[in-house]
């Protein structure tokens, strides 16, 4: 959420230098001044080392590779959204190596969280990456999911609060509203299934597969966004979702896939954020109605939550 542009100035007696308060107990306002933090704000992007990859086909040497992006000591770095190309498909697997926060549990296909200038994907929660005690890096491992050369470029984009600069009074009370460790941070879920290279089982025309997403033991998930991608592109598909410990499905009968699946530039928003608890499993079941044998790349995206949310 952007800082406000202005903030108000409560009126104050010339005498005691109390804020003068209206009928209704409300501060009376005297006017309207630059929220100071602007000054020290700015947005911007952070591009990877290297800055453009070429990965060599599927299955030879250089067909992975990995990037980094580093947030100096300048000032803070509030990740909003990622934005990127590909010449063909890729997967990503995304680590904060200050905080050993691994953030999605597979790799992720990139269609489904790399959007674009006229549609970034926005992360479920803006990752704040506090500077204040030493350098921080996001390291991306890319990996070619085609049998042909691709080239891939990516950016962080976000916000940059210059705190060396500010006044400290403006300093804490920014670090106050953003903190300096994150107990809940952006996550993405794809099924177990997924190989670890981040490529899945292609599932026969008219066949039916079921995918297992899973919260595990170390902190629950909260789901915000569904988005999918498809081996050939544009594959149809049905599907339902059940939760393994109630059995109970979240639909009243097999719904079509877009219907409740975007992209990372047009992902599906949940009407309520779903909590999957700990050691708890969604079942997703699919039906590929594409006419071929498709390979389909779910991912769910939301929080990771180290804490328990309702104490």
């Amino acid at each position: 959420m952007p800082t406000r542009t202005f903030q108000a100035v409560a009126q104050r007696d010339p005498k005691t230098g109390r804020v003068l308060l209206d009928k209704d107990g409300k501060p009376l306002i005297a006017k309207y001044v630059i929220d100071p933090t602007k000054k020290y704000l700015r947005p911007y992007w952070i591009n990877s080392k290297p800055q453009i990859v070429v990965l060599s086909p599927i299955g030879t040497p250089g067909d992975e590779a990995e990037i980094e992006f580093n947030v100096d000591q300048q000032g803070h770095f509030d990740w909003n959204s990622i934005v990127g190309t590909g010449t063909d498909p890729f997967t990503l697997e995304m680590v904060d190596v200050a905080s050993y926060h691994r953030l999605q549990n597979k790799p992720v296909h990139f269609a489904n969280i790399v959007g674009s200038g006229a549609r970034p994907f926005y992360l479920p929660e803006p990752y704040f990456l506090n500077v204040g005690l030493s350098q921080r890096t996001i390291t991306l491992r890319v990996r070619n999911l085609i049998a042909f050369p691709n080239t891939i470029q990516i950016s962080l984009y976000g916000r940059r609060f210059y705190h060396n600069e500010a006044p400290a009074a403006i300093s804490v009370a920014f670090m106050k509203r953003f903190g300096q460790s994150e107990r809940a941070y952006s996550y993405f879920l794809v099924p177990e299934e997924t190989h670890n290279n981040g490529d899945i089982d292609p599932i026969p025309t008219a066949g039916t597969a079921t995918f297992r997403f899973t919260a595990d033991s170390e902190a629950d998930a909260v789901i915000q966004k569904t988005m999918v991608a498809t081996d050939p592109p544009g594959g149809n598909f049905g599907f339902t979702i059940r939760e393994r410990t109630t059995n109970r499905l979240i639909m009243t009968d097999e719904v079509r896939g877009f219907s409740g699946w975007g992209t990372a530039e047009f992902p599906f928003r949940l009407a309520d954020t779903y909590l999957l608890e700990r050691q708890k499993d969604l079942l997703l079941t699919v039906t590929n109605e594409s006419g071929v044998d498709t390979k389909f790349f779910f991912t769910m995206a939301g929080l990771r939550i180290h804490y328990d949310p309702f104490v």
